[in-house]
């Protein structure tokens, strides 16, 4: 399934807005009010179906997500990581290719691809293609590319070593 998610511009509280192939508003991802850091992706109803936690004790950025608050995957930047931060806790996925030029796909151990985003632009800017082949990731694939979108806008210094 494809995924096109882009950064909000409407005067809401949105961070960004996810459609699927058809411009369908599935989902939109917003900052968590009176929390800071802490983001979540909605539905249409704006019910909170994935949440998105930062570590609050940790010397590299470090993100939390949960869905039906059962934690699925830890997103972290570390030291000796190149560019790219590691998934723990997802089974063995790995982030193969360059998450700061925003292209890059996820795989699982056995190398097939859980999701791939790409950075595009159009005639109404800049957005970002995520391609899930299994929709059963579909939210957890949104989830992880938010986490890692909005880590390089906010702090566009974490450079990992």
């Amino acid at each position: 399934m494809t995924l096109y998610m882009k950064n909000a511009t409407d005067e809401g509280k949105a961070l960004f807005h996810l459609h699927d192939g058809n411009g369908e508003a599935l989902w939109h991802v917003f900052s968590a009010e009176n929390t800071p850091g802490k983001l979540y992706i909605a539905d249409e109803q704006g019910k909170e179906l994935l949440y998105v936690s930062p570590a609050l004790v940790s010397l590299y950025p470090k993100y939390h997500l949960s869905i039906a608050g059962v934690e699925r995957v830890r997103v972290a930047y570390k030291s000796g990581r190149g560019n790219n931060p590691t998934l723990t806790g997802a089974g063995g996925w790995v982030l193969l290719g360059n998450a700061c030029a925003g292209e890059y796909s996820v795989v699982d151990r056995e190398k097939q691809v859980i999701f791939s985003h790409e950075r595009k632009w159009g005639p109404g800017g800049e957005y970002v293609r995520l391609e899930v082949p299994q929709s059963q990731q579909l939210l957890l694939s949104a989830g992880i590319a938010v986490v890692i979108d909005q880590t390089i806008v906010i702090t566009p210094q974490v450079q990992p070593i």
